[in-house]
């Protein structure tokens, strides 16, 4: 089974659903899952995603203009073709 997980943000200031969402993607490749996360850059640079050196994680641009075509030509292109 190949799981995406998607969130808008995995920023610290989002809170609890990013730490959360950490929380989980680790334990799922701790375990060998087919799993990856989908987010997006973090608008302010000085900012950083949490896991941002996790093989798992894959960022795309920060734009309020983000449509779901994102995501389906992650799943075209990447490894859940």
């Amino acid at each position: 089974m190949k799981i995406l997980q998607t969130i808008a943000g995995m920023s610290a200031k989002s809170g609890g659903p990013s730490t959360c969402t950490l929380d989980m993607m680790n334990g799922l490749y701790d375990i060998h899952a087919c799993t990856d996360l989908l987010t997006m850059k973090c608008a302010n640079p000085e900012e950083h995603n949490l896991g941002e050196e996790s093989p798992w994680l894959h960022e795309v641009e920060n734009d309020c203009n983000l449509k779901s075509a994102t995501i389906i030509q992650y799943t075209i292109k990447g490894r859940f073709m």
